[in-house]
This record gives structure tokens, sequence and C-alpha cells, in this order.
């Protein structure tokens, strides 16, 4: 029984390996019947007006070259043609396509100048005798790329491709109505049609040997089992990653089924793996693919995605490290200012409290001044009570370096207590027995008040004032009126 089961096994592996072999006898078979035609066309002999090219020569010769490696039959390259000749040219693709019948493929690259239109929404290709750009006469001479489109409409059973590698920095348009970019089509059946650059931007002339598009295009074609959507994604990437970014191309897909340009692949797991690892993003999904099939057809495509992924990983590791150092500088930032305040309000405290010292010792100062021009008591004099001391005393004023001139004012006496009237208010101080008072007014100009300081005694006196931040100082005598 175990024997049979065996048996059994071995005829089913049989049966798919030769289903398998069928498969692909079908596939070869239909891709030696498929019938490939190019056209290539390079202008770069432009009048200086319009802007000479160096590389539309070089692009068409390496992609014809890369188009022959993948079974196509190139026309006579056609090189810096005038309008009738690239009418001419295109026209007879057309036919050749419709005599081919239907599965034939037709590729078309124009490598040159073109430019669009802006209020037409036309693109135009433009023929090395176009001269005076932006005149009605150079848009006259230029080939419109509809045209181009309506001529090949004549093999509608044909697959075409039609690659724009125009719009080149080099074009000289005087006017604001007119783009270096060509406008956006809208998708069309039947139709794959590529720019080297997106709608409205420009593309580059610059390289060696080619341009980065060119040599993009015939790098993927060199390519085994690549589908037209894969093939022009990865020279898209590729001429992303050649002018730093500046240049993005852009394709429109009218085509309903997948165009396999450089042969359909012949391993199935390769492209079942690849199925399920190309959009995961994951660097390491990819290299284990690489691992496992390193001469893959889609082995080159794998590590261009690596490389992409690990250099977009690194920009955010950057970014995430530039973002810890400028949280961390600002964080010292942000201390330093703190201390500055803090030295600045110790600077602040200290000044004033100096301030304050220095005030009180001239305040000190002053009262020794007013002591000194104070008359010594007259013992004599004193008596146990407020006789003779009671009643109004005028006070004559002499300044040091107050007022500058001599004042005077009247103050009452009472039992223990001076009071003085001045502007409408009453202040009032103190006197004891012996004929010693005190008593503050405030200032005539300022807020700071006056401190007078004396004796009476025998209906006359003496003493010493001084404003309380010692600003000024000076004496008084005292005479008694009743």
């Amino acid at each position: 029984m175990g024997m049979q089961m065996s048996w059994q096994s071995w005829r089913a592996v049989f049966v798919l390996v030769g289903v398998a072999v069928a498969v692909c006898a079908s596939a070869l078979s239909a891709y030696a019947q498929e019938k490939r035609i190019a056209l290539v066309i390079g202008n770069q002999a432009y009048d200086d007006t319009v802007g000479v090219l160096k590389n539309p020569h070089n692009d068409i010769a390496m992609v014809a070259a890369a188009l022959k490696t993948q079974g196509f039959e190139v026309l006579p390259p056609l090189k810096d043609a005038r309008r009738t000749a690239l009418l001419g040219a295109v026209r007879e693709l057309a036919a050749r396509l419709r005599v081919a019948g239907p599965g034939a493929i037709g590729f078309l690259y124009y490598s040159g100048h073109g430019a669009g239109e802006k209020d037409t929404s036309i693109n135009y290709l433009i023929p090395v005798d176009a001269k005076e750009p932006g005149s009605p006469a150079f848009w006259d001479d230029s080939v419109k790329l509809d045209d181009v489109l309506k001529l090949l409409d004549g093999a509608p059973n044909a697959v075409k491709f039609v690659v724009f590698d125009a719009c080149r920095n080099e074009l000289r348009l005087p006017t604001r109505d007119t783009s270096k970019g060509l406008m956006p089509v809208a998708e069309q059946q039947g139709y794959f049609i590529a720019y080297a650059s997106a709608p409205g931007r420009t593309a580059t002339d610059r390289g060696d040997g080619s341009g980065p598009y060119a040599a993009a295009l015939a790098k993927e074609f060199a390519r085994q089992g690549l589908d037209h959507l894969n093939l022009f994604q990865n020279v898209k990437e590729a001429v992303i990653a050649a002018t730093g970014g500046v240049q993005h191309p852009w394709e429109s897909n009218g085509l309903t089924r997948r165009v396999y340009l450089t042969g359909e692949p012949s391993m199935p797991a390769e492209i079942a793996l690849w199925e399920s690892v190309r959009g995961t993003g994951d660097i390491t999904s990819l290299q284990r693919f690489r691992e496992r099939f390193p001469n893959g057809v889609f082995s080159a495509t794998a590590a261009q995605m690596i490389e992409r992924l690990e250099a977009e990983a690194a920009q955010r590791k950057a970014a995430a490290e530039f973002e810890v150092e400028q949280k961390t500088q600002q964080a010292k930032q942000l201390d330093e200012m703190r201390r500055m305040v803090d030295e600045a309000k110790a600077a602040r405290d200290a000044a004033a409290a100096a301030a304050a010292a220095e005030q009180r010792r001239q305040a000190t100062q002053v009262d020794a001044k007013v002591a000194m021009a104070a008359p010594a008591p007259d013992e004599a004099a004193s008596a146990p009570d407020y006789a003779g001391l009671i009643g109004s005393w005028g006070l004559t004023t002499t300044s040091e370096n107050c007022n500058k001139k001599k004042g005077g004012f009247v103050i009452n006496v009472g039992v223990g207590k001076i009071t003085v009237d001045r502007n409408g208010k009453t202040f009032s101080g103190a006197i004891t027995t012996t004929g010693s008072f005190e008593f503050q007014l405030p200032a005539d100009h300022d807020s700071q008040p006056i401190v007078f300081t004396g004796k009476l005694a025998n209906n006359s006196g003496a003493g010493g004032y001084r404003r309380v931040d010692g600003r000024c100082w000076g004496k008084f005598t005292a005479k008694k009126i009743n």
C-alpha cells in the first residue's frame, strides 16, 4: 500500500512538471511570435536661439541597443529630424505595426526638446528646423503630440509605448504662456505614455554618454522578466536617485494587461515570494529574498529598494538625533538663562543692600551734623515744667545745602507737644519739660519728610533739621512770639 501511494505521488509530480513545461513552452512560443517594432528619434542640432543639446544622439543609440536585446526590430534611427521627417517616421512605425497584426508591440522613444502651451494644453515635439522660440511660426513648425498619437492610432490592435525624454532645461522660451515641461495627458486605451519628468517640469541633458533617463531605461531593458509596470517604476526610482530628487519621471498607463518587455519570468517561486515582499517596505524581508534568489530576476530591484529604504531610515534616525540634540541645546540655554536671571537678581539685591547701607551711613552723618548744630542745653534755664514754653514760637531756618534761602514758620507749644499748621494741615511733634523737642514736616517738593530737632528756653531756642534720606540739612533759631 505504501509503495502504491508513493507511485501515485510521483505521478502527480510528473503531471505538474508536464503542465509547467507546457505553459513555459506556450509562453516562449508566444514571445517568439510576438512582433516588436521600435522607432528612436534624437534631436540635438538646434539653432542657438532654441538651445543646443549634447546627448540625444547618445540617448537613442543606447536605447536602440537595449531594445534590440529584447527582440525589437528597430527602424533606422532618426537624428536631427525636421517636422516632415519626424511625422513620416511615425507614420512608417504605425504602418509596420498595422501589418504586424494583433499582439504587436510598438515602442517610440524621442529625445530632444519639447514644450507645452499652457492656454491650449497642447504638447509639442520640436524639430531642429524650428526657430524663434515662442513665435507663431515656431509652433507651426513644431509637431503636436496629439498628431503623433493620432498617427499611431492607425495600428489599433498593437500595444504602444510612447516615451518622451524631452522638456530640457536648455530650451529658450521667452513667453510665459508656454512651459518647458509637457502638459499631462489623459489615459488612452492601448497606450503607455511616459515622460522623463513630471508634467510641467524639466528634464536634464547632463550626463556622461547619455542623459539619466536613457541610461536608466537601457539598464532596465537588460533585466530579464520585467513587466512594463515594474520596468518603468525601476526607471523612475533610478532617475530620482541619479538626479538627487530633482527629476521625477511620470507615466500614464492605458494598458489592460501587464506586458513583459524583457520576457516573462520563468521562476514561479521567485515571483510568488517577490509579490509577498515587494510592497512591505521591510528591509529584512527584502534581504532574505536576495539571499534566496541572489541571481534572480528581481534581485537588482530588491537591492535598489533596500538601498532606498536604508537611506530613508538613516534620514529618520538623523532627524531624531537632531531633534534630541535640539532639545538638549534648548534645555542648556534655558538653564543658562535661569542662571543669568538668578545672578542678575543677586546683583540687584546686593546693590539694593549696599544702597540701603549707604543711606543709613549718610543719615548717621546727618544726625551727627544736626547734633553738632544744636546748641548745648542751658542747664540754668531748665525748668521742672512747661512754664515759659507754652505759646507761639517763630522758627527761622538757615540751609546748608537744601533751600539755599532763609525761611521761617510758626510752631505752637503746648503741654508735651508741638503743633505746626501748614497748607491747611496740622502736624505735631513732642517736647519735654526741659524744652527739648522733635517734630516732622513733609517736604515742599518731594515725598521725603524733614525732621526738626532742637531746644527752647528763656524765650529763645535753636536746633537743626535734616531730610530723612540725608540729602540735605540745616540750622534754625527760635524766638517766642507770645
